[in-house]
């Protein structure tokens, strides 16, 4: 019997080991993804960046943008200021130089459990995208460009 239980180990260990592998690479590719996708929706306007940016926490090259966002009062306030901050992101990538071609080299720059600091290179500088898990969500909390 202890030997048929010693056949059997590997494949119990198999898939666990499996999904440590795999399984983690899968959400570390997705992090980089949404850092990716949002770096290019507010570089072409798009309003995806709307849905991927916690606006209640959010910090803009340390400025705490979640705070002003917060202490709006009506739907239209919020919607202009979310357009203004996606314009200024646009702004301070077209005064680098950047585009969606020249930034790259996305990677983790540092990891959590329900974290991540995605990073990637632009010609003379960089950005760092902070991202949080909510639910099955990656939600960005912060973005610095240098």
């Amino acid at each position: 019997m202890k030997r048929y239980a010693r056949c059997l180990r590997p494949v119990f260990l198999l898939p666990i080991l499996a999904f440590c592998l795999f399984g983690c690479d899968f959400d570390k590719r997705q992090f980089i993804d949404v850092a990716k996708n949002t770096y290019e929706s507010f570089y072409n306007g798009s309003r995806a960046a709307d849905t991927t940016i916690d606006w209640r926490v959010v910090r803009i090259n340390d400025d705490e943008v979640g705070r002003m966002y917060a202490d709006m009062t009506t739907d239209y306030e919020r919607a202009e200021f979310r357009k203004s901050q996606i314009a200024r992101l646009r702004s301070i990538c077209n005064m680098k130089g950047w585009n969606i071609t020249n930034v790259r080299e996305w990677k983790i720059k540092d990891r959590g459990v329900e974290s991540a600091i995605v990073a990637a290179d632009g010609p003379g500088g960089s950005i760092a995208i902070s991202m949080r898990k909510v639910g099955a969500q990656k939600r960005i909390e912060a973005i610095r460009i240098k």
